[in-house]
């Protein structure tokens, strides 16, 4: 049974929201909780407001996935862009030169969430786009749709 989904659930359907943000909370200050479940803390939003020390830990981790996943839900529980656009707009850099990590693609995916551009993100922005080469990490067919959803996430933070 995947507790935090279930918590979540609880949440969510309103079955018992206290009982499911008190599980799920406690599973994000669990060492090395799953990014998934910090994707789960995200859409609590301001409910999990006493999350945000946990969230900015998160993203100073190792892993990128945290990294990328924590930075989202600290902008969705905090409501403040800052940190994480920082911390979002440095993992997704590398595609810039075609440097592809699926973690790198979230956050570049994250940042079309938040909405704020500066020059930075337009500059990496104009860079994925003009860029001739398939910007991908897994190879066959998922090259493409890798790809597409890249240039889609470029494009959009350039409107």
């Amino acid at each position: 049974m995947d507790i935090p989904a279930v918590a979540w659930t609880l949440w969510r359907t309103g079955a018992d929201p206290d009982l499911g943000l008190t599980a799920l909370t406690r599973h994000l200050t669990r060492p090395e909780p799953r990014h998934t479940t910090i994707a789960l803390v995200a859409d609590l939003g301001h409910d999990a407001a006493a999350c945000a020390d946990a969230l900015r830990g998160l993203t100073r981790s190792a892993d990128p996935w945290m990294q990328a996943e924590a930075a989202h839900a600290l902008w969705r529980v905090t409501g403040d862009p800052a940190e994480a656009t920082a911390v979002l707009t440095e993992l997704s850099q590398p595609l810039a030169q075609a440097d592809c990590l699926p973690a790198r693609i979230a956050a570049l995916c994250h940042l079309v969430d938040i909405g704020v551009v500066d020059a930075r993100i337009r500059s990496m922005a104009e860079s994925i786009i003009a860029n001739p080469q398939r910007i991908a990490y897994s190879g066959g067919w998922r090259s493409f749709t890798e790809d597409e959803q890249v240039r889609a996430a470029a494009s959009a933070l350039l409107r």
